[in-house]
């Protein structure tokens, strides 16, 4: 077997089989995608430099070092201005008392053994509210205008996305595609898994102790973090994972931007859930605002995060892909052993798990923070999680890109 030498624009060298002529392989320092040629020895005579690599099918175009577009990120910012409004209106009524509000004082007396039975659904309240609508609410039950602000938003993080980065780190119509995959098959997965007898149970203790308003904050925490966190980190994960399956390889670039687009069309998808079932009939405007913004904003920054550390380490997936790409930093015998080794079914979904876990421990727990502190009414907790999470995102683009920026003769040092 020949053992071809490949090396990337930052200086790493790598060393790969043959058999990985044509593709590309994802350089384990700056994050490019990486063209493996043919042999010098197979080349065809009149091969120009650069021809090999302009042959090899989808291969994007080498990122430009210091493009503006890779500071594009920083407007993720500007959503999180309607979620510091709304945190910040001083004692705003319960839905309770926009109900109240609503009726008579005769009538508020039956609505509101009613709500204290719990036998009641939300629908059958507002059934008795004149135009089915609380007092201060902006939508009526009865509407479909929140698809209309999800169309928007939608069209605003999909514009966002694709002004992200270069130009050549992938298609825009991809980012739709993604987008529309995780805000529909994403979140049936989601609520299937919810199904799962062994997963149903440890999801409903979770969101059990998460309720309980007689619970410690930290038992709050661990609930969202394992019971909401955990399981959307990992369906919003799902696009990247076959990605990274069938192509053997992802550049950060494209890895965040799959996070992103994936991120915010489960946020959107989310929104609409919660327009329909809560907001509807119930809530003013600033609650669409903050939740076809600030949460789809921050659903995509968790993702994103998330789809950088897994480029980054591309380690935590050799052995699952059982040797489809072999980096020369991860040749031992050692390892090839096992990735030759015959693995059953479990032990191959556990390497899976591992390394899903591994790459969604942070963003999981910015969530279950976030999730925690708001239903423990900490607004300043809040936005220090959702602060956080960003400063999470901009220290890997950041980080990756200094990486890229380095000198040659500082990345690979002369031996002595």
């Amino acid at each position: 077997m020949i053992i071809i030498d490949v090396r990337c624009q930052c200086g790493k060298k790598f060393s790969v089989n043959e058999d990985l002529v044509g593709q590309t392989i994802t350089c384990l320092r700056c994050g490019r995608e990486v063209p493996v040629p043919l042999p010098a020895a197979k080349r065809p005579a009149t091969t120009e430099p650069g021809a090999v690599a302009a042959a090899v099918p989808d291969a994007p175009d080498a990122p430009v070092v210091g493009s503006a577009r890779d500071s594009m990120y920083w407007f993720f910012l500007l959503f999180f201005l309607p979620l510091v409004v709304l945190l910040a209106e001083p004692n705003p009524p319960t839905i309770k008392k926009r109900i109240e509000r609503s009726v008579s004082p005769e009538q508020w007396k039956a609505l509101e053994k009613k709500i204290e039975s719990g036998r009641y659904t939300i629908d059958q309240i507002l059934d008795e509210l004149p135009n089915r609508r609380a007092k201060g609410a902006f939508l009526p039950r009865n509407t479909l205008l929140h698809w209309a602000f999800a169309a928007v938003a939608a069209l605003v993080f999909w514009s966002l996305g694709t002004a992200c980065f270069q130009q050549g780190v992938t298609e825009p119509r991809y980012l739709l595609y993604v987008g529309l995959a995780t805000g529909t098959v994403g979140i049936c997965l989601f609520l299937t898994a919810h199904l799962v007898p062994f997963l149903a149970i440890f999801v409903e203790l979770c969101m059990a102790q998460a309720s309980n308003p007689d619970s410690d904050f930290l038992v709050v925490f661990s609930g969202f973090t394992f019971g909401v966190g955990m399981l959307e980190e990992t369906c919003k994960l799902l696009p990247l994972i076959w990605y990274y399956y069938r192509h053997h390889t992802i550049s950060w670039r494209l890895a965040c931007l799959w996070g992103l687009a994936s991120g915010a069309g489960f946020g959107i998808s989310e929104g609409i859930h919660y327009s329909e079932m809560l907001y509807n009939g119930l809530e003013g405007p600033t609650i669409y605002i903050v939740r076809f913004a600030s949460c789809v904003a921050l659903h995509a920054i968790w993702t994103g995060s998330a789809g950088i550390t897994m480029a980054s380490n591309p380690e935590l997936w050799q052995e699952w892909l059982r040797g489809h790409y072999q980096p020369e930093t991860y040749k031992s015998e050692h390892i090839e052993a096992r990735i030759e080794r015959k693995e059953t079914a479990f032990v191959q979904w556990t390497l899976l798990a591992m390394a899903i876990l591994r790459v969604i421990v942070v963003p999981m727990f910015l969530h279950g923070l976030y999730n925690a502190a708001l239903t423990r009414e900490l607004h300043l907790l809040a936005l220090l999680a959702a602060s956080v999470s960003f400063a999470w995102l901009a220290w890997q683009i950041e980080s990756c890109r200094r990486a890229e920026q380095r000198p040659k003769a500082e990345l690979e040092p002369e031996a002595a």
